[in-house]
């Protein structure tokens, strides 16, 4: 019997900790891929993705002269011009701001678009498409329900461990151990892939840009695991303790009660030898 409960011990730890690992990675790539920080991380490899698939300064340099025409008696509308599949949208107020100004408000505009297309296509076919898939927001609201699957799952596996494991306590303290060790996985990866170049590292650089937040929010709940567990081992050999003194106590107060018992002479009776020659005489 012990051995079985070791051996589920030992599967649901390890269980537990591929739940807690997958979700701090859909953690971390759920807050990177939010829109305001992909609009913010994505300018620039945008603009090389757009530079290697054509050339995005040549492009807005023929259609220029046709916008600046074109605001100048429509200064409150948008000029709308196709290049290469994309569609893009420029206001007026942006055109009348010169080239880069358009070369900027370009590249929001592809983030923005391709941000909220429309993917009806498997992974892989998407990926194979384009490599812009991974900063959509279909992957966003699919990290984000990996996410809390995750958390039910570690949760769920959290109670087992606390079920079959002999000593309760320990439970906080593997799951504590086991947040710490997912968040120092996580907490510079970003860094790793910024380090390299190309345009997929860099995309994985965008899906992992929040790390570090999120790593540190994972280190402090291991932390706080950790704490309680170290708080319960405590107050466990405090009542350990208090239990063996009062025993003490109570035992040397039994042993002075014993040493002050005062030993009461025990009556004599007269004998019957005595008894009869009482009677003789009295005769």
């Amino acid at each position: 019997m012990g051995f079985v409960r070791g051996l589920i011990v030992v599967v649901v730890s390890v269980l537990l900790f591929l739940s807690l690992l997958s979700m701090t990675f859909f953690g971390v790539v759920n807050s990177s891929l939010k829109y305001e920080n992909v609009e913010q991380k994505s300018a620039d490899v945008i603009r090389d993705v757009l530079e290697s698939g054509f050339n995005l300064s040549k492009s807005v340099d023929n259609v220029y002269p046709l916008m600046q025409i074109y605001c100048r008696n429509n200064s409150d509308y948008e000029y709308v011009y196709y290049s290469e599949g994309f569609t893009f949208s420029i206001p007026c107020s942006t055109v009348m701001q010169g080239k880069d100004a358009v070369i900027n408000e370009t590249i929001r505009d592809l983030v923005r678009n391709n941000y909220y297309a429309e993917y009806d296509c498997t992974l892989f076919e998407c990926l194979k498409e384009s490599p812009l898939f991974l900063i959509s927001e279909k992957t966003y609201n699919d990290t984000n329900n990996n996410f809390y699957f995750f958390l039910f799952s570690s949760f769920l596996l959290f109670i087992a461990l606390f079920i079959f494991i002999e000593k309760r306590t320990n439970t906080f303290l593997i799951t504590g151990s086991i947040l710490l060790i997912c968040s120092l996985i996580f907490i510079k990866i970003d860094a790793i892939f910024s380090s390299f170049s190309g345009i997929v590292f860099q995309i994985l650089g965008i899906f992992f840009s929040n790390s570090f937040s999120i790593s540190i929010n994972i280190l402090i709940a291991g932390v706080i695991f950790l704490a309680i567990g170290l708080i319960l081992k405590i107050f466990k050999l405090g009542f350990k303790i208090e239990e063996f003194i009062s025993k003490f106590k109570k035992s040397s107060e039994d042993f002075k009660k014993k040493q002050n018992v005062k030993i009461l002479p025990q009556p004599k009776f007269p004998s019957k030898k005595s008894a009869k020659s009482k009677r003789t005489k009295s005769k």
